[in-house]
């Protein structure tokens, strides 16, 4: 669960799918991420990547994104 936003445009987005704080460009690619998998950084290329289902975190993977 997403429990606060730095950007004020995001969270009107994430709850009702306003789009008057993004680019609406952005919009379905935003969508997508905010719903979907989370990536971290670890060094250079190296991402560790997840989702949540519930509050379970599920199909944890360690790749290189080149």
């Amino acid at each position: 669960m997403i429990k606060s936003f730095r950007h004020k445009g995001l969270a009107p987005f994430y709850a009702s799918g306003s789009k008057a704080g993004i680019r609406p460009d952005h919009a379905a690619k935003l969508q997508r991420q905010l719903d979907g998998h989370y990536a971290i950084w670890v060094s250079g290329n190296w991402r560790l990547t997840f989702a949540f289902e519930g509050t379970d975190v599920v199909l944890l993977d360690y790749m290189d994104y080149h």
